[in-house]
């Protein structure tokens, strides 16, 4: 019976350190990453983690309305202007109007 009960400890033990090296490799797993969203409506920039899978447009913290959508750092080639974009869209530079910009980021 004494054999019989170390046996069954040790297969406990051994089921409880798989389970707990699972659990570190699940949390260790990036889960999130950083990336910048501009509120569609205020034109508000904001810095955020965010899940990979996530849906857009995402709510917004300060209006809670579904209002952000990730962007992309632009620069006017003409007046050296540097703005934000909703990415997949077209724009144009907010200071001159000129349609030859560039992103940088």
């Amino acid at each position: 019976m004494n054999m019989e009960k170390s046996k069954i400890l040790i297969i406990a033990i051994v089921i409880v350190l798989i389970l707990v090296v699972i659990e570190i490799i699940i949390v260790l797993q990036p889960k999130k990453e950083m990336m910048t969203l501009m509120s569609k409506e205020t034109k508000e920039i904001f810095r955020m983690k965010v899940p990979l899978n996530a849906k857009f447009p995402l709510i917004n913290p300060k209006t809670g309305k579904p209002d952000l959508y990730p962007v992309q750092k632009f620069k006017c080639n003409k007046c050296g202007a540097e703005f934000y974009l909703i990415m997949g869209t077209e724009g144009r530079c907010p200071r001159c109007k000129s349609e030859n910009i560039t992103p940088i980021e």
